[in-house]
């Protein structure tokens, strides 16, 4: 593991998230799952069936083919899924204009993609992969048009 480690230290984030503490380093699996609070057992027997697969040179349970043997130090790091952006939180009509709790548009405010309400739903339950980009672009013919007619009118 230590020669990803060295490879890993080439990558900001990677010597950001090291800076933060998120990265665990052990001499031991079983210390490295205590510190990750993971189960010991599980995880000194998912290594074991890892590097039966590495020295075999097979395919391991996630269809990698290319299995190193890991050994000591071992480095960890507790990855949990996470959204980074804002989804589904403004309510919008056709033109894409914001709309307030009565159902009114503020006047000339428009959103679109994450930030809007589409066809995801509201917050991150409703999270459909793609549907930002979609609501992105839509919104923004619509509200790019619609913006460009209220101005004509001026």
């Amino acid at each position: 593991m230590k020669e990803l480690h060295q490879l890993g230290l080439n990558f900001e984030e990677y010597r950001q998230a090291l800076e933060a503490g998120a990265v665990h380093r052990a001499d031991t699996i079983e210390d490295l799952a205590w510190d990750l609070g993971l189960p010991p057992a599980t995880l000194a027997a998912t290594l074991e069936v890892y590097q039966a697969c590495a020295a075999e040179q097979q395919e391991d349970a996630f269809g990698r083919r290319d299995c190193r043997p890991l050994q000591a130090p071992f480095y960890g790091v507790r990855v949990t899924g996470a959204l980074f952006h804002t989804q589904g939180g403004l309510r919008v009509d056709f033109h894409g204009r914001v709309l307030r709790e009565a159902g009114r548009p503020v006047p000339n405010l428009y959103a679109g993609g994450g930030v809007a309400a589409g066809l995801s739903g509201h917050g991150p339950g409703g999270y459909l992969s793609g549907n930002g980009l979609l609501t992105a672009l839509g919104f923004g013919m619509l509200a790019g048009q619609h913006a460009a007619r209220a101005l004509s009118e001026l």
